[in-house]
């Protein structure tokens, strides 16, 4: 008997055990041609509270087995449940298999007559349990854009007599992550995520302006100003109407956190919000309980 098989000196469960940042490369196939992708993959198992220890070069086997068994992916989904299943083989003791991959995604965001191909911080988790046929997932997307504040632009055109909607305001990068919480066959864009949270704020953040586009980027974030909790709220709309349209279930988790690092404040400010796709229809049943863009 080896070691990890005898029982430990405190009998507890543990819910995880295996590797974090495992860093490999894998090819998943994008809308035109194939594309690769720099990857940190996490992979553990769940061990009861008889079991000293996990036999763990089985879990880095099964990341290099799978990754040499797909050549080319269909999606980071498939190569996550791959490695889940071969988790769950491997170790007969484990009643359930997380494996977890982050990687940075580029992605064409559009905004008005502006368009750039963007970085989009990327994490894809799936946790498959042997008793259960459906796993549960976990999509997660993060993107840089502007937020311009509401309250200083008002003050300013009272201040200065301005009436129209270019008043001058304080403007500050915002960090904004999308997750999607789900226990659904089906695979979720990240495209489709990435323009959800682009549409959110005030203007997305682009790698390359010219000095034309810059202004006109600026002109429309200072046409649509919004807190952070704004953004926020219209993230999570954008998505509710996303999944809704694809018909996801309605216990589907919406989470949206959002920080602004702030231009004029040594502080941040932070936003956050998660419901349920059945807890949104109920909060917006009625039209008055949003508006979209007004302008």
């Amino acid at each position: 008997m080896e070691l990890q098989d005898t029982p430990p000196p405190v009998r507890l469960p543990l819910t995880c055990i295996g590797f974090k940042n495992v860093k490999k490369r894998i090819i998943v196939q994008g809308e035109e041609y194939p594309i690769a992708l720099d990857a940190e993959i996490d992979a553990c198992i769940s061990i009861n509270g008889e079991r000293r220890g996990a036999h763990l070069s089985r879990n880095y086997t099964a990341i290099i087995e799978t990754l040499h068994d797909i050549n080319v992916g269909k999606s980071i989904e498939q190569y996550l449940y791959r490695i889940a299943e071969s988790l769950l083989s491997r170790h007969q003791y484990a009643t359930r298999a997380t494996a977890t991959l982050r990687t940075t995604y580029h992605t064409r965001i559009s905004f008005y007559e502006i368009s750039g191909v963007e970085p989009v911080q990327v994490e894809v988790s799936v946790e498959l349990e042997r008793e259960k046929k459906t796993p549960n997932w976990s999509v997660s997307v993060g993107l840089y854009g502007l937020s311009v504040c509401p309250s200083a632009q008002s003050t300013i055109k009272e201040k200065l007599g301005y009436n129209d909607l270019l008043a001058p305001s304080h403007s500050q990068k915002v960090f904004a992550k999308l997750v999607i919480e789900h226990g659904e066959d089906r695979i979720i864009r990240i495209e489709d995520l990435a323009t959800v949270l682009a549409r959110a704020f005030s203007a997305p953040a682009f790698s390359f302006l010219k000095r034309d586009k810059e202004a006109q980027l600026i002109i429309y974030a200072h046409r649509r100003p919004r807190f952070a909790e704004d953004i926020a709220r219209y993230a999570l709309l954008y998505a509710y109407n996303l999944l809704r349209e694809k018909n996801f279930s309605r216990n589907t988790i919406i989470r949206v956190d959002v920080e602004s690092i702030e231009s004029i404040h040594p502080q941040n400010v932070y936003a956050s919000l998660a419901l349920s796709i059945s807890e949104i229809e109920e909060l917006l049943d009625r039209p008055d309980r949003y508006l979209d863009e007004q302008h």
